[in-house]
């Protein structure tokens, strides 16, 4: 059955904007897609905007499957503060594909090769 391996959230250099990855393993049949994640706004660090997400399909990564998020905006500079933040995966339909996976989420700076 799918799970949500991991997330992962990078803010571009001189930018508020965050890319937010998700990434889910287990999903032979393609069943999850999308991914909703929620990131609250937590008293004196950056806002989200907005606090929910979607993430869709990006690419295959040996067998799993990354979904992602581009236009995360912060109130300002995100980076260093983390966020527990709440992905839960959905089918075509909207519905829910097992529970909601919570994990704490420190933003990163993209680095730049």
């Amino acid at each position: 059955m799918a799970y949500v391996r991991n997330m992962k959230a990078k803010t571009g250099k001189g930018s508020n904007q965050t890319k937010v990855t998700v990434v889910v393993g287990e999903d032979n049949s393609k069943s999850v897609k999308s991914v909703q994640v929620y990131i609250p706004t937590i008293p004196n660090q950056p806002n989200p905007e907005p606090e929910n997400i979607v993430l869709y399909f990006e690419r295959m990564e040996g067998d799993d499957r990354i979904f992602s998020y581009d236009n995360l905006n912060f109130s300002s500079d995100p980076v260093d503060f983390t966020y527990e933040m709440t992905a839960t995966m959905k089918d075509g339909s909207g519905g829910t594909i097992g529970s909601p996976y919570s994990q704490a989420v420190q933003i990163e700076a993209e680095v730049l090769v």
